[in-house]
Order: structure tokens, then C-alpha cells, then sequence
């Protein structure tokens, strides 16, 4: 709740970093963007930061970060890895 408070502070456009459920949610019924773990990963592949995303996928995975198994096939699908 306080991440939505404060980025309704803010000048739009404004997006937030966030990966708990019921959180996504909230920011987007305030009209906020909403970027999860993946979203920022692919973000840093587009600007040159990131070479590759699936595997820092696993290695977050390996290391107690839960993701779905979906969700890393889609981002497979769309990086082409």
C-alpha cells in the first residue's frame, strides 16, 4: 500500500517494481504501470544491461525466489532464449 501511495504522488506516467499479487493489483486500479522481477529483467536486456534473462531467472529461482514455471517459458518465448 505505501509503494501505490506514493507513486500516486507522483507526475504520471509512473510505473512501480512489484511482484506480490494482491500489490499488482492494488497499483493498477490506481492507474499506475506495474513491472515484476521478469519485466525488469527484459527491460535490461532491451537497454543493452542484461545479455540474457532466462538464466538469471533460474539462478533467482535456485537461490529461493519463486517463479513459475509459466512465466519463464514465456519470457523464453519472448527473448528468443
Amino acid at each position: 500500500k505505501s509503494v501505490v501511495a506514493l507513486a500516486g504522488t507522483l507526475a504520471p506516467p509512473v510505473s512501480v517494481l512489484m511482484d506480490d499479487a494482491a500489490g499488482r493489483t492494488l497499483a493498477r486500479r490506481a492507474g499506475l504501470g506495474v513491472l515484476g522481477f521478469a519485466g525488469l529483467l527484459i527491460k535490461g536486456r532491451e537497454h543493452g544491461l542484461v545479455d540474457r534473462v532466462v538464466p538469471l531467472m533460474l539462478e533467482a529461482r535456485a537461490r529461493g525466489y519463486w517463479l513459475d514455471d509459466a512465466l519463464i517459458e514465456t519470457v523464453r518465448r519472448l527473448t528468443g532464449e
